[in-house]
């Protein structure tokens, strides 16, 4: 599929990685609508003509019942980038000085709505839509190396696991229709938010076990997303971007 025809979805797309691939496919030539729900974040995106920003909470009904439906009578997408999402980090069960600690329902939910849920519902959404149109496209799932199972990231490993499970399945499903789905699984990334989330010794650790001995680059994820939406026989699959972090 050729990026300069593609009308592409990307959620998650104020900052980090999701800033970068709405440039980045800019750059090529899509139309793209970038979704957050950070509205200042969007601002933050240098003005295009082909780019429209829409500051939504993608856990509120209204997004389905209202904006989503608007925009399916402004554009025929052919590209959904699944990239919102929240990073967690707690083990199920723990014990320190003041006693036990465990995840709370509120926690697993949280991560499991944001990070599987909505992709899910936002595939359904757009893959009716493609379809009643008559669109070959692409659904492309964020996954994370963590899919693998990392310690202390029950409900995120959780998470990242079942979207590439529903990645594989909606592979094989809608194949038939002309539409692709791929998982791409970034590797420890040098963005805000994993500065945030982890101290300088553990990411220096993490630095040490990279073969190529460095944290990824947001704009080597997104020539990823590129190379999905432009190999047309790419499907079904989970491309790893991690510096060989996983070999």
């Amino acid at each position: 599929m050729n990026i300069n025809n593609t009308v592409a979805l990307i959620t998650g797309a104020g900052k980090g990685l999701g800033r970068s691939i709405v440039e980045t496919l800019l750059d090529k030539g899509a139309t793209v609508v970038a979704v957050d729900y950070d509205e200042s974040a969007l601002k933050e995106i240098t003005a295009h003509e082909k780019l429209t920003v829409i500051a939504a909470d993608l856990l509120k009904e209204e997004f389905f019942a209202e904006t989503l439906p608007g925009l399916f009578k402004q554009f025929k997408f052919n590209v959904l980038v699944n990239n919102a999402g929240i990073l967690h980090n707690k083990p199920l069960v723990s014990f320190g000085k003041t006693g036990f600690s465990k995840i709370s329902n509120d926690e697993w939910d949280l991560v499991l709505n944001i990070n599987l849920k909505v992709p899910v519902m936002l595939a359904r959404e757009v893959v009716e839509n493609m379809i009643k149109t008559r669109s070959k496209g692409v659904i492309i799932n964020i996954s994370s190396i963590s899919a693998q199972g990392n310690i202390g990231q029950s409900a995120y490993s959780a998470s990242k696991a079942g979207i590439e499970s529903f990645t594989k399945v909606i592979a094989k499903e809608l194949g038939a229709w002309g539409i692709r789905a791929a998982c791409l699984a970034p590797g420890y990334m040098n963005t805000p938010s994993t500065h945030t989330v982890m101290n300088e010794e553990t990411l220096n650790n993490i630095v040490k076990s990279v073969p190529l001995r460095r944290l990824g680059k947001t704009d080597e994820v997104a020539n990823g997303i590129c190379f999905i939406i432009e190999n047309d026989f790419f499907n079904g699959k989970v491309l790893s971007i991690d510096g060989g972090l996983t070999i």
